[in-house]
């Protein structure tokens, strides 16, 4: 099953135009000006969704303290959040994704819309908190529109 056309449809449906896959397949999109984020489709009926969510400091004890927060909030949230933070070692880069099986979710476009609004809403959050400014969102469960 490709999933080429439930991406494009569903960004026709929250007025993305003109946006064509990258080199790898994926599709990026901003969200609220700087809420960016890839859509890739990959094998077996897999859609990945990920963000970056920053670079880890580069001198002691700031990486660790920053590694240890978003590492420590990513394992508190686990219950009750479908995304995950990974770290990217060689480029010291921390990503949000979240992964989703379309035929497993009965994937269309309102589905896929649910995701994408579920991910930018936590994508928000994320970026809040692992900036040192004070979160301006309180929690990622909150409904967003692009």
């Amino acid at each position: 099953m490709s999933l080429q056309p439930l991406i494009e449809s569903v960004l026709t449906r929250l007025g993305v135009e003109g946006v064509s896959p990258g080199s790898e397949g994926e599709y990026e999109v901003v969200f609220d000006g700087d809420l960016d984020l890839q859509i890739l489709p990959l094998e077996n009926s897999l859609l990945l969704i990920r963000a970056k969510l920053g670079t880890v400091p580069g001198e002691y004890p700031a990486d660790r303290d920053f590694l240890a927060r978003t590492l420590g909030r990513n394992l508190a949230n686990l219950r009750r959040q479908s995304e995950i933070v990974a770290l990217d070692r060689e480029k010291r880069e921390v990503w949000l994704y979240r992964l989703l099986h379309a035929v497993a979710d009965r994937t269309d476009d309102a589905a896929l819309l649910s995701v994408l609004e579920e991910f930018v809403d936590s994508l928000e959050w994320w970026r809040a908190t692992t900036d040192d400014r004070p979160a301006a969102v309180s929690s990622p469960f909150q409904f967003l529109r692009p």
